[in-house]
């Protein structure tokens, strides 16, 4: 009877000392969360922003050099292909300020 009472009281510890474990990992998973995710996060949308802006300096970069384009072409050609091509570029430049 005391050898029972006895493996039940170890088995009861065990189960204890693997929840004792469990709550541990789950502690420490939570501290690390609070002190590192905080600035990584930080830093992903730092980077999130600086691609943003660097995509819509492309963008501006590329409709600015379109539009500069399409006006030379407007000096430079006085023909009938000259229009046709005015109008390709206009369309062109007209889907890039929808960027």
């Amino acid at each position: 009877m005391l050898n029972n009472l006895l493996e039940d009281l170890n088995e009861t510890i065990a189960d204890v000392k693997a929840e004792l474990a469990k709550l541990q990992k789950s502690l420490e998973k939570q501290l690390i969360r609070s002190l590192v995710a905080h600035p990584c996060y930080a830093v992903s949308q730092t980077r999130q922003l600086v691609v943003k802006e660097m995509k819509q300096q492309s963008a501006d970069a590329l409709k600015k050099a379109s539009t500069l384009y399409q006006q030379q072409l407007e000096i430079a050609a006085k023909s009938q292909w000259a229009e046709q091509a005015q109008k390709v570029v206009q369309s062109v430049a007209a889907q890039l300020n929808q960027l």
